[in-house]
Order: structure tokens, then sequence, then C-alpha cells
């Protein structure tokens, strides 16, 4: 995931959604009675949808001169969508609740899945489908001069609705539309991720798409439960059917509640560290171009050689900009085997401590997230997440652990070692 979000890579994400969903668009206009096509169109909706929310207003890079059009548009699709999917998530919710086979039911299912698929049909014909994608790529274009839609722009918001959503669906009673809401926003935070370029396969889409699922199979439950109502089936059979998909019900949503609980009960781990030793500033180097030196070099792989053997694991490392805290940065990257490296502002000596922690958290639910930057910011960063008026001495090169903890509201960190240049060298 890069910091920095450029125009022109903006444009090109936004192109290769719109590709996608055009692909997705004719595959379904051509095969609107295959549950897999309808499956990948609705995904792709979601998909370039969300890519409308994120850059949106007057410091995105691109712009879409229709993007309210297409957005009522997309819901249409999805709700055509939606109610051909339902119908086909209702045999396999059945079935797996145990619920014997019923001549009359699957004919009414049957013939429910016909008629969206018809209806759906006549909205979406694959001339129609070229012909809007066309329209619609004409419709984006990018901006001059605006350059960044950053990871602080659009997460920390995200992620506070994210959590707030999360909380409410996992307090025991809670009824299915806060779960139903805290879905919606997994879906959004993980697809919110995938455009800031977040690799698929990482621990953190990888845990959001663990939520997606158990909140998915829970709302199969409900949504299923809502169709037999309509059926014409008597209140006795009715009764039998609703019964076992409560069954199946609760123990889906005690898998999500169980999943939940595991992936929030630790503390995040917080590695603080300072750039290695660089060259002193001559005249023409800006203080920004510092570079490390030999030594510096030397003592940081020593430190990051002993961090390793500590167990040290990194899944994300947030990087001040210049170059003696890059230079390092990709250092600690290489050693630990760690994908991504983001370049923010909010290590620069002279921001505020509560800018990274805001940046911090909305990386969540990573567990393991490295810093590095410069002094004073460090120290200040540290007491910052201790919450207490404690001074620090970060040698260059050092790493301080702190953990976290996760949910909302202070850090409430606790000091858990420090390792420095000297240490890990043994003298």
């Amino acid at each position: 995931m890069k910091k920095e979000d450029p125009a022109g890579e903006a444009e090109i994400k936004a192109r290769e959604r719109l590709r996608i969903l055009a692909a997705s668009l004719r595959a379904a206009a051509k095969h609107p009675g295959q549950a897999e096509s309808i499956h990948r169109l609705r995904v792709s909706i979601r998909r370039f949808t969300q890519l409308l929310r994120v850059y949106h207003g007057p410091s995105s890079p691109i712009r879409f001169s229709h993007s309210h059009k297409m957005r009522r548009h997309l819901k249409g699709l999805m709700d055509l969508c939606g109610a051909a999917r339902n119908c086909d998530i209702a045999v396999e919710v059945l079935a797996e609740a145990g619920v014997p086979a019923d001549l009359a039911l699957e004919k009414q299912l049957d013939q429910r899945r016909a008629r969206a698929g018809r209806e759906l049909a006549e909205l979406l014909t694959e001339g129609e489908a070229r012909a809007g994608m066309r329209h619609w790529r004409e419709w984006l274009t990018a901006k001059s001069g605006h350059a960044t839609v950053t990871v602080a722009d659009v997460l920390p918001s995200l992620s506070h609705k994210f959590f707030a959503a999360g909380r409410a669906a996992a307090k025991a009673g809670a009824d299915f539309d806060r779960m139903h809401k805290f879905r919606l926003l997994v879906k959004r935070y993980r697809y919110t991720l995938e455009i800031l370029g977040v690799k698929a396969g990482s621990p953190q889409l990888e845990t959001l798409r663990g939520l997606q699922e158990r909140l998915g199979a829970v709302n199969d439950c409900v949504t299923t439960a809502g169709l037999i109502d309509d059926m014409d089936l008597s209140g006795a059979a009715k009764r039998k059917i609703k019964a076992a998909l409560h069954r199946l019900l609760a123990r889906r949503t005690a898998d999500f509640r169980a999943y939940l609980a595991q992936i929030t009960e630790d503390r995040m781990k917080i590695y603080i560290l300072r750039h290695a030793e660089a060259e002193l500033r001559g005249p023409g180097v800006a203080e920004a171009a510092r570079k490390l030196t030999p030594d510096g070099k030397r003592e940081l792989r020593s430190v990051l050689r002993l961090a390793g053997d500590a167990g040290v694991e990194p899944e994300v490392i947030l990087t001040s900009p210049w170059t003696r805290a890059l230079e390092t940065a990709l250092a600690a990257r290489d050693a630990f085997g760690v994908k991504q490296a983001i370049e923010t502002k909010s290590l620069l000596p002279d921001v505020l401590p509560a800018q990274i922690w805001g940046e911090i958290r909305s990386l969540r639910p990573l567990k393991e997230i490295m810093v590095v930057g410069h002094e004073p910011h460090l120290s200040r960063l540290a007491a910052f997440l201790l919450e207490a008026p404690v001074a620090i001495d970060m040698k260059k090169a050092a790493i301080v652990r702190i953990d976290v903890q996760e949910r909302e509201g202070p850090p409430r960190g606790v000091l858990k070692w420090m390792l420095t240049p000297k240490l890990a060298s043994g003298k």
C-alpha cells in the first residue's frame, strides 16, 4: 500500500475497476441464470461503488462527471442481482439446515429465480452493457494539480465506523440489523484497503475476508427465513423449516462471535525504530536528503538481526519520507520480509503524535506495526502511547516495543522492551 496516490495511478485503478465491471455486466447479460455470473457482478459493483466513495470531493485526483447517475444505476442492478442471488443461496442454506427436499418449495424458489433473471435481462442486454460502459469510461478524467488521496484522508473515519459497528454487533443479544450493518462496513473497509494498494492475501485482508464470510453466512440464514415467510406453504411446514434455519443461524452466529473475539482479544504491538546514523548536513545537502553512513547501516543490520531473533514480525512499516528514515525502513522491510512500507508525513519531526496514532489505528486489524522516524518526534510518540510524561532516550537505530489496546479510545500502552545498537553488538 502506498501513502501517495498520484492522479495517474488513481485513473489506472478506476479504469481497471471499470473494465472488470464491464466484463461482469456482459457476462451477467449473457447468462442471467448463472449464479456465478450474478455473484461476480455483485462483487464488481460493490468494489466500483466503493471506489466512487473513496475518490470523491475536491481533493480527489480523478473525477466522474456523472457519479450520482452511475451510483443510482448500480443500485438498481444490485437490487435485481440480490433478488436472484437470494434464491440461489436459499437452496444451499436449506440443504445445510437439513430441510428435507420439497418439490413445492423448490418450484416456488425456481419461479422467483426465473422472474428475477428475466427482470435483470430486460434491464441489462449485452449491447446496452457495452454502450453504457463506453459512456462511463468517457466520464472519467484525471484532475491536473490534484495528486493525492491519502490513508489519512480515507481510513480514520471509516475505521471509526467499522469498529463502532463491530462492537455493536458483538454484544450479546445484538439484532441482525446490527450484524448486517457491520457486514456492509466490513466490505467497504476491505475494498477500500484494496483500492489503497493492500495486496490480496495480506493478513489484514484475510482477517476481513474471514469476518465477511461469517457475517454473510448469518445474513444468508436471515434472508432465507424471510423468503420462507413469503412462500405459499402451510403454517406447519413454515414452522418446521424456520426451526431448522434457527438452529443453523445459532451455529453461524456463534462462529462469528468466536472469530471476532479471536481477532480482537490481543493487543497491538507497535515497534518504534529511529533511523540509523546519517551523514552530516553539508553544503548543498538538504536536511531531508541526508543518507545513512556505512557505520549506521552496520549498526542497523545488527539491531534488525537481533530483533528478528526476538520474534519481531511487523506486518506493515510506516516511515517518514526523509531519506535516512526511508533507507532505515527499507532495510527493516527486507530484514523482516514485510510487503509494505508506507511513506507518511505524519512521521516528520514537527508533527503531533496524535496524527500518526490515528493512522496506526486505521490499519487495524493488523497486530504488529513498525514506525520509522526521527527524534524528538519518536520520544514524544512513545510518551503519547504510554500516556505518561516519560523521557525515552531513543538512540539511533534503536527499537522500542510498546503494546497498546486494540479498541477505540486512548492507546493505554505498555512498554515491553528497548533494543539498542550497543545491546545488539554485545558491548
